[in-house]
């Protein structure tokens, strides 16, 4: 993908903005699935530990920076980007590239405190079904893994994504599992459930 630069002023365009959103879940994608290489892989994190928001948005990739920006549209511009390139360190991180790349660590640990700000959740009426694809997203990008091994890296990651579970879980066991607009999420819970289940991961 092209290098990531945030959208600010008249520079705002909102269709190339979806073009970025979804040209970064096809690096996600493509990454699992061993398209992008680890030097390839490298230089992306590189470029995300340059590009990553400082201040008030700190942790974040903003696609487009707007004070005036509907919560919708934050949710597309500010969190997808952000649980998506977090995924790309996270692997990254579990091929030892913060041991090659200066201030890695930081950066990453900070975007994984971003990705709790909503605790995976999308806009209002699509809430849920947000909230299971970038769970899935991350556990094919290794999250049982990372966990396993790096539980103390960002507690407050590892307590949003148990926190996850527990409600995904109770939710199954109530039988409450119609959410958003009157869809009912049982299968897909519990899919998750199961996926953790057999990660052996606490």
């Amino acid at each position: 993908m092209k290098k990531f630069k945030t959208m600010t002023g008249e520079n705002i365009n909102i269709e190339k903005g979806l073009e970025i959103k979804n040209s970064l879940e096809i690096m996600v994608n493509d990454i699992n699935e061993g398209k992008i290489k680890r030097n390839q892989l490298k230089e992306l994190c590189s470029e995300f530990v340059k590009t990553q928001n400082k201040g008030k948005l700190e942790g974040f990739w903003a696609i487009i920076l707007d004070d005036y920006m509907p919560s919708d549209a934050r949710i597309d511009f500010l969190y997808w980007p952000t649980y998506c390139i977090t995924m790309a360190m996270m692997i990254g991180y579990m091929m030892n590239l913060n041991k090659e790349i200066d201030g890695f660590d930081d950066c990453f640990k900070l975007g994984l405190e971003a990705c709790t700000k909503r605790s995976f959740r999308g806009y209002i009426y699509e809430a849920e079904k947000d909230k299971i694809k970038v769970l899935n997203m991350f556990i094919q990008s290794g999250l049982f893994e990372f966990l396993r091994e790096n539980k103390e890296l960002c507690p407050r990651f590892n307590v949003c994504i148990k926190r996850i579970f527990k409600e995904m879980q109770e939710r199954v066991n109530q039988g409450d599992t119609i959410c958003d607009l009157g869809i009912d999420y049982e299968e897909e819970f519990k899919n998750i459930l199961k996926l953790k289940a057999n990660s052996k991961t606490n």
